[in-house]
């Protein structure tokens, strides 16, 4: 897995989304488990909605696609359904719609938990890297106890080569999500890019620098160190 110009199109690394598909699931059971929103509906809309979730939940996603989109056809000011049917095209690779419907779904509740976040990803996954940050640094604003939000901005930044604001999320996110296996793979990532950086900034200012030959002898007595392990 690799990041920025080593990442060139997020939306075609299979690796890399199966990586995080485990994370967006829980978020998706997590924003399904309360009770359905109150709205101005018939009892059939209110069927059709309850309908559509269950359709997602269960992993039929035209059928929850087609679900949420009658819902909002009848109910175009229902925040909820059209943040659904954003969910549902993210899942289905149809980011643009995602992105359509996400953006529909904050203008008419801007602190709608959870759509901003899925904002960045459809526009990460869209190489929008820009889109995709000022998304998710409105989700961490309004949320800052999110850690799955953290650790987005954190991969987004880290697209963007941009190694320190990158750790300096993926550390936020650790603190909340400490056991999370993805949370501390992209920050150990973005912490090792950081070192590299460093050292690379201090060869170019003086390669003959104490400090750069010290650097040089760790890495060689870590690669020696490697090499005799591998070897026992």
């Amino acid at each position: 897995m690799v990041y920025g110009s080593r990442f060139s199109n997020p939306s075609q690394s299979i690796n890399f989304l199966s990586l995080l598909r485990p994370t967006l699931c829980l978020l998706i059971a997590t924003l399904f488990a309360g009770p359905a929103p109150s709205w101005s509906q018939t009892p059939d809309q209110a069927a059709d909605f309850s309908q559509a979730i269950e359709a997602m939940r269960g992993g039929r996603l035209d059928e929850a696609a087609a679900g949420f989109a009658a819902v909002v056809k009848h109910q175009p000011n229902f925040a909820e359904g059209h943040f659904n049917l954003g969910l549902v095209d993210e899942e289905l690779g149809k980011y643009d719609d995602a992105v359509a419907s996400l953006h529909k779904a904050l203008e008419l509740k801007p602190r709608l938990r959870g759509a901003n976040l899925f904002l960045g990803i459809c526009e990460f996954r869209l190489n929008h890297l820009d889109a995709a940050a000022a998304a998710v640094q409105r989700e961490t604003a309004a949320y800052p106890k999110d850690g799955t939000a953290w650790m987005w901005l954190g991969v987004v930044r880290l697209s963007q080569d941009r190694a320190e604001e990158a750790a300096e999320a993926l550390d936020k996110a650790a603190k909340l999500k400490p056991d999370d296996q993805n949370i501390l793979y992209h920050r150990g990532r973005a912490h090792l890019l950081v070192s590299k950086n460093s050292y690379a900034k201090m060869f170019k200012l003086d390669e003959n620098s104490w400090l750069v030959h010290r650097v040089l002898a760790q890495a060689n007595a870590e690669a020696d160190r490697h090499v005799l392990n591998t070897a026992v």
